[in-house]
């Protein structure tokens, strides 16, 4: 009867990672494509306006790439707490990497 509970308990530990993976990214997506929409519409804006350009060589980093970089660390730390316990992560968390990895 133990077995069965912790096959049942681990089961149970697996899909809800899944379904927590799932919706994760489905709120990732739709925060990159309003993030990407937003810039986009920003650049347009600085274009439209033909302001007068300053000779800043410094690398500078976007909102989506500080947003992005966030990202990142909040799925890696998501895939350590699967890892600390015992959980397969599986396909989805695979691509819910993958997607914050893009640019």
């Amino acid at each position: 009867a133990v077995v069965s509970t912790q096959s049942t308990g681990q089961e149970w530990c697996s899909r809800t990672a899944h379904q927590i993976v799932t919706r994760y990214s489905e709120t990732v997506t739709e925060i990159l494509v309003s993030l990407r929409k937003t810039e986009d519409s920003l650049a347009m804006l600085k274009r439209g306006r033909k302001a007068v350009q300053t000779a800043a060589t410094t690398t500078t980093y976007t909102d989506e790439d500080r947003i992005r970089a966030q990202l990142k660390l909040d799925v890696a730390e998501l895939g350590a707490k699967f890892d600390a316990m015992g959980i397969n992560k599986g396909e989805e968390f695979e691509k819910l990497q993958n997607l914050v990895a893009k640019r």
